[in-house]
């Protein structure tokens, strides 16, 4: 948190990183998701009696984690849409603001 006497100022550029941050974080969403399954139990990790007890509960979390991780990706890709539409109305509010002495 920023004491009194800090100003900090937000730009269009500063707008446009975090974009790209939540862009990065849209990826490890998606990165991660695509590697949930390769987790899978096989008949001969367990056995045959512990893989049919523990197999489904273990394919539902399974597909809890990839329902959460695509929740993720589109909430990341939102903020990134998102700010992306803010950077452009900052920066042309910032040129808007430009006065010109001639």
């Amino acid at each position: 948190m920023s004491t009194p006497q800090e100003t900090r100022v937000i730009t269009s550029r500063v707008i446009t990183g975090m974009g790209e941050r939540y862009n990065d974080v849209w990826a490890a969403f998606m990165k991660t998701g695509d590697r949930v399954y390769d987790t899978d139990l096989g008949d001969g990790t367990l056995g045959t009696i512990l893989a049919r007890v523990l197999g489904p509960a273990y394919e539902t979390a399974q597909r809890g984690c990839t329902e959460a991780l695509r929740g993720g990706a589109i909430a990341s890709r939102g903020i990134s849409d998102s700010l992306s539409t803010c950077a452009g109305n900052w920066r042309r509010a910032e040129e808007a603001s430009i006065v010109e002495y001639r």
